[in-house]
């Protein structure tokens, strides 16, 4: 009889203390077909997870259901059940499968009945949201002791081996200095970032393409530089995040790099910028909803003053300029 070897691992199931390695899974399951004189199929499905319980990030999974509806082989046999699923959508794929095929499924250490294949499936979601719970709480209870979760702190800090943050005195210049060349000597942003670009100021690893607007901007609004470290302000489930209500938000006290003043003034300066780029009025144009391109088909939108809309087709380009509303 021809048998399917199936382990898996996850970045959670290496956070707990029974966690058990691909290495024990696959030579435990190698050993117990040995015994039932089971011939296994090779290569072997491994998933190795790092995130939520998803088909993408299952693809020897979704290879294996595969491979039975192909019929290369009669069963599957796991460790424990609960390295086949560990959420509904899994253990729904996996039933569908058995039922069209006709396969067995076979676990190591813990008896499997196909007939439950449901209520595995309840239980060890409730099992991974208790423990995802569990997780949370724990890091809101390190963030209330002041100490840093992740050790992902703001650009200008460190993390020192109890976790608390501390600063870092190379970094914290370069932030004094933005504050300065942005409030004091009315500096620009991009003019800020293109300075920092040409004296090479080094950056982590999360800015690609170097000193950018955006990055400068985050800088000046973040109020950790004041000594206000926030915990919580987002929810990750999966590869997707959730703005959390403020009143969730935990404070953490960071040392002081920027005075409150300079920052405040830092806060007026940018509330001014965006006032002044606004407009007051709203000006007629006589063609709104009316213009389109003959090339493209796309609708011209009126500007203020002189602009242009550009399209591209066919690696042509096509241009409309006026310089007064219509």
């Amino acid at each position: 009889m021809k048998a399917a070897l199936y382990a898996r691992v996850s970045t959670e199931d290496q956070a707990r203390e029974e966690k058990v390695s691909l290495e024990t899974q696959t030579s435990d399951i190698e050993r117990y077909c040995q015994d039932k004189v089971y011939e296994l199929v090779k290569p072997y499905y491994i998933d190795v997870q790092s995130g939520s319980d998803t088909m993408k990030e299952r693809p020897e999974f979704e290879r294996m259901l595969n491979d039975a509806q192909r019929g290369l082989f009669d069963m599957i046999v796991v460790w424990q059940p609960d390295r086949l699923f560990r959420s509904m959508w899994p253990a729904a794929r996996l039933k569908r499968t058995i039922d069209e095929t006709g396969i067995d499924i076979e676990a190591v250490k813990q008896p499997l009945d196909k007939k439950m294949l449901g209520l595995w499936a309840w239980l060890a979601e409730m099992e991974i949201e208790n423990f995802k719970e569990r997780s949370r709480m724990g890091k809101r209870g390190v963030a209330r002791k002041g100490q840093i979760v992740t050790r992902q702190v703001p650009y200008g800090y460190c993390v020192d081996e109890q976790r608390y943050p501390q600063i870092n005195e190379a970094e914290a210049y370069i932030v004094r200095r933005i504050f300065q060349e942005y409030v004091v000597e009315n500096k620009p942003v991009q003019w800020i970032a293109n300075d920092l670009n040409a004296a090479k100021v080094p950056l982590r690893n999360e800015a690609k393409f170097g000193w950018s607007p955006p990055y400068v901007h985050r800088i000046l609004k973040d109020k950790t530089y004041i000594g206000q470290g926030t915990y919580g302000k987002y929810r990750y489930t999966g590869n997707k995040s959730r703005k959390q209500p403020e009143e969730t938000h935990i404070t953490i006290p960071f040392p002081r790099i920027i005075d409150e003043n300079l920052f405040e003034a830092a806060q007026e300066k940018k509330a001014q910028t965006v006032r002044g780029t606004q407009h007051h009025y709203k000006a007629f144009h006589l063609l709104r909803d009316l213009a389109y391109c003959r090339e493209c088909g796309y609708k011209f939108l009126p500007r203020d003053f002189w602009t242009h809309r550009t399209h591209r087709r066919s690696g042509k380009v096509y241009e409309y300029r006026y310089k007064q509303p219509l």
